[in-house]
């Protein structure tokens, strides 16, 4: 129990990644299960074949259409798999990972602060808040901009939701004088609505 009772970022990953493995695992189950079911059906049914012992062309065309049916609903949900950004092992701590390494962003260290929004029965919203680590620390206008480009195009599920942009650094400019590229800081928070692991 003191895996629940000390849960952090790391063991809310853990947990949602244990979580969708195993529903995964359920539905490929299922998924098999069905089709093992379909093909017994088919090899011991008599009903399928005519009278000269092969199958009727009706049956067999439907078969077909419904493994068709199934191989393109199956492409799909492995394509939005894809379009969310995460995987099994992946969740948002890495995600904000790679997105802050990506090239053209290289951010550096920073801090995240998660936290959790229940919406309605059983969604929530999973916020978390990055910014850099050292707060004297400045980064370009055209890096900062591309970590929020790369935050919200590699997944459905994440959408930028508080965005704060600021001159950084002891060099203050006047009002007449236009700031440099590479004398900004930040703070992002981004959101993911989610099923409530927990109901």
């Amino acid at each position: 129990m003191s895996f629940f009772k000390n849960m952090n970022l790391a063991r809310g990953i853990i947990l949602f990644s244990v979580v969708g493995s195993i529903a995964l695992g359920v539905l490929g189950y299922l998924q098999y299960d069905r089709l093992s079911k379909l093909q017994a059906d088919l090899e011991t049914s008599g009903a399928h074949k005519g009278a000269n012992g092969s199958y009727d062309d009706s049956d067999v065309a439907k078969l077909v259409r419904e493994i068709e049916t199934l191989g393109r609903k199956h492409s799909q949900l492995t394509k939005v798999k894809t379009a969310e950004g995460f995987t099994e092992t992946e969740g948002l701590g890495s995600y904000i990972e790679r997105a802050i390494t990506a090239d053209g962003v290289e951010l550096g260290e920073h801090d995240t602060s998660p936290n959790t929004v229940s919406v309605t029965k059983g969604i929530v919203d999973k916020k978390v808040l990055i910014k850099p680590t050292a707060r004297d620390k400045v980064f370009q206008r055209s890096k900062i901009a591309n970590f929020l480009y790369k935050l919200e195009a590699d997944s459905r599920r994440i959408r930028v939701t508080d965005f704060t942009i600021e001159l950084g650094g002891k060099n203050r400019v006047r009002d007449h004088e236009i700031p440099e590229e590479n004398n900004w800081t930040y703070s992002v928070e981004i959101t993911s609505r989610q099923r409530d692991e927990g109901k």
